[in-house]
């Protein structure tokens, strides 16, 4: 077999899981090395403007935020429906909406009828219920603004696969996703004890309302969330030190 002779060629390989290097070994590989995702391994997402959060969390205030990191078609409806029911529970309640591609910015303010949008450098007043997040590279502004956290592309009608939970675990988020989560099922799966799958709006509701309304369950999920994310930190130091060992 042609992949048999290329992956004989290697000393060693290092394998995403288990599972994979198993596959390596099925292939013809010689040792396969173990040692885990370098996903898990990377730092938490910064603030690129650091005076923006300063405005931001001026803005904000003392208001419970709930975030949708990562929003597909077809999820923003929910999401809305949702906060609409909490806000009937916790007036103040600031929810952000940041869409997985910026440039659906406008299409979600047409959802909401207005909203201000980070994208025009606008910033939510008391009166907004809403604040649309369309902007490139800033999850790391929003996780840190944000109580409690539901990861995108993962509730139906959408068709997606989840995004990465490891980002607002390291940010001492509270978590919750939708039941579509193939695309990152090992990290849900390592974090199961600390993620919650809510199935619709009345789901996702019922989790926003009890994390903003019980901030020592939702710093104990958070925490637990947090360690699962922080536990492999010291990967590209293992992985250095093997390359090293080959010079």
């Amino acid at each position: 077999m042609t992949i048999k002779k290329i992956l004989q060629c290697f000393t060693w390989i290092s394998a995403r899981t288990e599972n994979d290097a198993q596959r390596f070994m099925t292939l013809g590989a010689r040792k396969p090395l173990c040692v885990g995702d370098l996903k898990t391994a990377a730092p938490a997402l910064s603030v690129v403007d650091t005076q923006h959060y300063i405005l931001a969390r001026n803005a904000i205030a003392d208001r419970p935020v709930f975030l949708a990191a990562s929003t597909h078609v077809g999820e923003e409806e929910h999401i809305i429906r949702a906060v609409y029911n909490v806000r009937e529970v916790i007036p103040n309640i600031l929810a952000i909406i940041v869409p997985r591609h910026p440039q659906r910015g406008h299409d979600i303010v047409s959802l909401l009828g207005s909203a201000p949008q980070r994208s025009l450098g606008q910033f939510p007043t008391l009166q907004d219920t809403f604040w649309v997040g369309d902007t490139l590279g800033e999850l790391g502004l929003f996780f840190r603004l944000a109580n409690c956290v539901f990861m995108g592309n993962s509730l139906p009608p959408c068709t997606g696969g989840g995004h990465n939970p490891y980002e607002p675990a390291r940010l001492d988020c509270a978590i919750a996703s939708g039941p579509l989560i193939d695309n990152f099922l090992e990290a849900f799966q390592n974090m199961q004890d600390s993620i919650t799958i809510v199935h619709n709006a009345t789901h996702l509701a019922q989790w926003v309302e009890k994390m903003l309304s019980n901030p020592l369950e939702r710093k104990k999920l958070a925490e637990q969330a947090k360690a699962v994310a922080l536990a492999y930190q010291n990967l590209p130091s293992i992985l250095a030190d093997h390359i090293l060992s080959l010079i």
